[in-house]
């Protein structure tokens, strides 16, 4: 049953696809940075060298496809350096220094796997440019001239985004931003577990576009007022969720929320369109209708809270509208720095035997070693397709290696069969092969993030044709042993991370002890009334990253049930108390000198449960515990108050079940 299990989620892997993740935009760009250098080598008579520097263009533009301008810029300028530096070693070492060259490498990049990701990319695309041009037949004397080609080419791809892509930052942000309001919207009609933390994660992607530094700086400093008032807005949806009379709901608390969901795609189409002016000329738009039909359920709601609620969301609507209009302007809300810096502290954890970072270095090295070693010993032609295809394939998580290896393995014989094609279709003056390079260009940036068995298949068919233009070889047989070495460090990479493996799960108490750890500061900056909104957008962050660690985790093998079940239950315990703090800020907002002692006394009592939680966590080797709250949540005046306590203390107990290991008996101590 668990591999019938496992097959179904390879094969949902294999054809899962999203259309909102096309981006033909980039595929445009990326192809146009291509195409270029071919149609000058070709008008110049100098194709070979065309190609090289179309190679270039071709591997850093995988380093600016997402993030903002000075991310895409950091990324691109940290892989053409790695890039040409790898060209010239690989051409020049040769022999023995090029294989302890490829091996040092590909540590570098898992090492910097625990450290930044788009550094560690950049290491990716470096080693595997390394492989490509130590395997290549170009004279030693022509290193520096072939690394100045990678050069010229990666400085061609970061030009074009220089140009490009500050033109296409409002749009982005308009998207986003649009993106976080739909989500708002499904989640006001299906308030699930999945749909708020869907909420969560498109604010996280939104607020990094409102940072960004190409947009002028009236244009950010409205996509940060609209951002605030959107988070404002979803604490009000959410603290209605939670609300609930004593007699249930209302009845017609169904049309509130529809009514809601209405309001909230109005908004989204006031967001001022790319085209538009930055700024527009001061003049609300007319109140939409809605509007006038939630204040006037406001004043039919029985509860006092709720009906507060229902209006705090109506002036935070009209203020959205206000700014969208450009007649109200909210500076930009300062915000913690969520920047991954490279740091000396961040290096010496990574390079910790026990580590993932650690372990996927090693692994990644020795892997590169054997796929060189064989095709050496095994004098297997055009043998560094074997390495290219072992350090694509092996990834540094259990499903991304399992999973999407068997999707390369796949996209890339497609691949190669296709491109094989248009070699041999293209004769003797590569013409067809010259107009497939950019076309395949286009399509394969293009579906990046759609579909990784369609990408696989495309940059693969892209590699083989921009490679043919330097192996001399019939293409059928160019093929047979292309598909063989595809085979051969598929099953490399793959034997690898299952005699050497990281799992996932071992990581989790980690990360989960951090979205710990800023819960407990979310509450205390609650609490004592100190940067609330700072806390609670690094909550955010946490638990989106946190979410995505646990789905990662929940799709390995031999994670038993009983430890899926704490796991599940953890993380749904986590999400409750957060939600529970969503309503918490808000009732300190609106009294802004709460007086009542017995709930900062239970506050005091939640902050030493939750380090106690989080020490549990950070100490897997520890003892589950149960929690004792010293003071009477029933001695809280106010019952708002009361409730709120009940359910964050309720949300701490059910998070002590915090034992992630498989066949652990729980053997609880009284804290």
């Amino acid at each position: 049953m668990a591999t019938l299990t496992w097959m179904k989620r390879l094969q949902n892997d294999f054809l899962s696809h999203d259309a909102s993740e096309l981006n033909f935009g980039s595929g445009l760009r990326n192809a146009l940075a291509i195409s270029l250098p071919l149609l000058v080598g070709v008008l110049l008579n100098q194709i070979p060298g065309a190609v090289v520097v179309a190679i270039g263009a071709l591997v850093t533009g995988f380093a600016g496809l997402s993030g903002t301008w000075q991310e895409r810029l950091r990324a691109m300028v940290e892989a053409v350096l790695w890039v040409t530096a790898a060209a010239w070693v690989g051409i020049f070492a040769g022999g023995t220094i090029s294989i302890l060259a490829i091996v040092f490498s590909g540590g570098l990049s898992g090492i910097f796997s625990g450290i930044r990701p788009k550094l560690a990319q950049s290491g990716t695309l470096g080693t595997t440019s390394l492989i490509v041009f130590a395997g290549l037949a170009i004279p030693r004397a022509d290193a520096s001239k072939t690394a100045l080609e990678v050069l010229v080419g990666g400085s061609l791809q970061l030009a074009f985004m220089l140009l490009f892509v500050p033109r296409q930052l409002p749009s982005d942000g308009s998207r986003s931003l649009r993106e976080v309001l739909a989500r708002l919207a499904h989640y006001t009609l299906v308030p699930s577990r999945d749909s708020d933390l869907s909420v969560a994660r498109s604010l996280v992607v939104a607020e990094a576009r409102a940072t960004d530094v190409a947009m002028r700086p009236e244009r950010r400093r409205q996509l940060s007022g609209l951002l605030y008032t959107v988070d404002l807005i979803r604490n009000d949806i959410v603290s209605l969720h939670a609300t609930r009379p004593d007699d249930g709901i209302p009845p017609h608390m169904d049309s509130i929320m529809s009514d809601t969901a209405d309001l909230l795609h109005s908004l989204r189409r006031s967001i001022p369109l790319p085209r538009e002016a930055i700024i527009r000329q001061h003049s609300i738009p007319p109140v939409d209708p809605v509007l006038t039909r939630l204040k006037a359920a406001a004043d039919r709601l029985p509860s006092t809270e709720m009906a507060t609620r229902l209006r705090h969301l109506v002036e935070s609507a009209e203020s959205f509208l206000a700014i969208a209009s450009g007649a109200q302007h909210t500076l930009p809300i300062g915000r913690a720095s969520r920047r991954s810096r490279t740091s000396w502290s961040q290096l010496l954890q990574a390079l910790k035997g026990d580590s993932s970072a650690a372990r996927h270095a090693l692994r990644m090295m020795g892997t590169l070693a054997a796929a060189e070693l064989f095709s050496h010993l095994a004098h297997v032609p055009r043998g560094y397709w074997i390495a290219v295809t072992a350090v694509v394939v092996l990834k540094s998580d259990f499903f991304s290696t399992m999973g999407r290896g068997l999707s390369r393995v796949a996209g890339t014989l497609i691949g190669v069969v296709l491109a094989t094609g248009l070699v041999l279709a293209s004769g003797s003056a590569n013409l067809l092969g010259l107009l497939a390079v950019p076309l395949l260009g286009f399509f394969m940036y293009s579906v990046l993030n759609f579909n990784y068995s369609l990408y696989s298949a495309l940059i693969s068919a892209e590699i083989v044709i921009l490679l043919s233009f330097f192996e001399k070889v019939p293409p059928a047989t160019a093929m047979h042993e292309r598909i063989v070495a595809t085979l051969i460090g598929s099953a490399l990479a793959m034997a690898a991370y299952a005699v050497f493996p990281t799992w996932q799960r071992s990581t989790l108490p980690s990360q989960l002890s951090r979205l710990v750890r800023a819960e407990r500061a979310y509450l205390k900056a609650i609490v004592t009334e100190d940067r609330a909104v700072l806390a609670r957008q690094e909550t955010r962050l946490w638990r989106s990253q946190t979410a995505a660690a646990v789905d990662s985790a929940l799709k390995e093998p031999g994670f038993d049930a009983q430890s899926r079940t704490r796991t599940v239950h953890l993380v749904a315990a986590l999400d409750d108390f957060t939600t529970a703090l969503m309503g918490l800020e808000w009732r300190f907002e609106t009294d802004q000198s709460p007086s009542d002692a017995a709930f900062l006394l239970c506050c005091q009592d939640l902050a030493e449960a939750l380090t106690v939680i989080e020490h549990c966590l950070t100490n897997p080797r520890g003892k589950p515990v149960t929690l004792v709250f010293q003071h009477r949540t029933d001695a809280i005046l106010s019952p708002d108050l009361r409730q709120t306590a009940e359910t964050l203390e309720q949300a701490c107990r059910s998070m002590v079940d915090w034992d992630l290991r498989p066949g652990t008996s729980p053997n609880p101590t009284t804290v």
